[in-house]
């Protein structure tokens, strides 16, 4: 009887600590739930309030933040919009998606968008910086960006890069069908080297740092793993 007892007193302590840790797990993920539900709803509400930059549209967009681009007198603002999609404790750069990047001249009241629409998502940007160690005297020298259409999966999606000065005047296509950005830096004062996937393949592309055209493309050669 005593061994008995024992057994019945274990088995009822574990229920009630399954039962514990359970609801413990549940009030942790509802709290979740409840920030993130709030979170989108501020952020509605802040899109609904900012002054309208697109006509003719369903969805809540407005420009976030202008910064000042690193060593220039220009300004930068994204055009965000919402995700669609729920996702707990992403966090915010996860909870929008950027559709357009407006330019501002500091000593100018007009200012201009990179890409000609909104109905298309900057799935990844990548920064060519000069070549300095120094933090306080680097500059940017080109800007990519992989511009996808708007689709439920981006990893999967294709889209074209586009390469642009750091003013965001001067726009140029490096390439369609693009997948993914993997690679963009400064060879040397004249030359930019890009790396980037398309078509199930690696293909290695060298810019102009100056003009920013194109010189070059060519596939990269990946021997199989056995």
């Amino acid at each position: 009887m005593t061994t008995q007892r024992v057994f019945r007193y274990l088995w009822r302590t574990n229920a009630v600590l399954i039962f514990l840790s359970t609801a413990g797990v549940c009030l942790v993920a509802g709290s979740l739930v409840l920030s993130e539900v709030g979170c989108n709803a501020r952020r509605r509400k802040a899109a609904d309030a900012a002054p309208p930059v697109v006509a003719n549209t369903d969805e809540k967009l407005y420009l976030g933040r202008m910064q000042t681009v690193e060593g220039s007198r220009v300004l930068r603002g994204e055009l965000l919009a919402p995700r669609r999609e729920f996702g707990i404790g992403s966090g915010s750069y996860n909870n929008s998606e950027t559709r357009n990047i407006l330019y501002l001249d500091i000593g100018s009241t007009e200012a201009r968008w990179l890409l000609p629409d909104s109905t298309r998502i900057i799935a990844e940007e990548a920064i060519v910086w000069s070549d300095t160690q120094e933090a306080s005297t680097r500059q940017q020298v080109a800007n990519l960006a992989l511009v996808k259409p708007n689709s439920p999966d981006l990893q999967l999606a294709e889209g074209a890069l586009l390469v642009f000065d750091p003013a965001g005047r001067y726009v140029i296509t490096v390439a369609d069908g693009v997948r993914a950005l993997n690679h963009a830096s400064l060879m040397d004062n004249d030359t930019i080297l890009v790396v980037y996937e398309r078509a199930h393949r690696y293909v290695r592309a060298i810019l102009d740092a100056h003009s920013l055209e194109v010189r070059g493309v060519q596939d990269v050669t990946v021997p199989e793993l056995r």
